[in-house]
């Protein structure tokens, strides 16, 4: 039975997940911004680490074919290809490719 409990905490969660989209939506573009002559290695670390730290919190509230949760998967996928952390963006893909099936 859902209470009204449980869809407040859904609420507050679907909240939290759309900001902090939008938050590392701003810091992508930041990174990829053409007037940059040159990215940071941080700003991609930074990415990972937030995404990850989301994911991991969050893994039991959303159902993995969130379009948030899809779209931080590929933001975590692009920040381990530009690091070159090789294995770890076969498995955000994977699990990004999952979230569209």
């Amino acid at each position: 039975m859902i209470t009204k409990v449980c869809v407040a905490q859904e609420i507050e969660t679907l909240a939290l997940l759309t900001v902090c989209h939008e938050h590392l939506f701003q810091a992508k573009k930041k990174c990829r911004s053409p007037a940059l002559s040159f990215r940071s290695r941080t700003d991609d670390d930074e990415v990972l680490r937030t995404c990850r730290e989301f994911l991991h919190t969050h893994n039991d509230a959303l159902h993995p074919s969130n379009i948030h949760v899809a779209r931080l998967l590929e933001l975590a996928f692009d920040a381990c290809v530009n690091l070159q952390r090789w294995s770890e963006a076969l498995d955000f893909g994977e699990k990004t490719l999952e979230s569209y099936q």
